[in-house]
């Protein structure tokens, strides 16, 4: 029972910064990166109950709880990644000193070259 609560908490955290928040999202990037972390948590527990359940309400509630928590992550990722250009960030370059995919193509082909 204590999966229904997280998986509760979890989504009611994620709309309230979503509505505190009045449409800009750079400053909660990371709140809501956090949440979609402990959404992904709770989609791996609610897999791991459902294999455990025993009766068929236990297997509807961890299958509602997985639904909720699935929705919490996709929402969050969606609303990260969505913010990020706006906020001067890029999905690639959000690790800082992290370099565009392929910006290190001419280091690695002369690197292989000398092997």
């Amino acid at each position: 029972m204590v999966t229904p609560a997280l998986a509760a908490l979890v989504a009611l955290g994620s709309v309230w910064v979503l509505i505190s928040s009045a449409g800009v999202y750079c400053a909660e990037r990371p709140r809501l990166t956090v949440l979609a972390t402990l959404a992904a948590f709770l989609i791996a527990l609610c897999f791991r109950q459902l294999g455990s359940a025993t009766t068929a309400l236990h297997r509807w509630l961890t299958g509602c709880c997985l639904l909720l928590a699935a929705a919490t992550l996709f929402v969050d990722a969606r609303v990260v990644i969505r913010s990020g250009p706006r906020c001067g960030k890029s999905p690639t370059t959000a690790v800082s000193g992290a370099r565009p995919l392929g910006a290190n193509s001419s280091h690695m082909a002369s690197y292989l070259s000398t092997r």
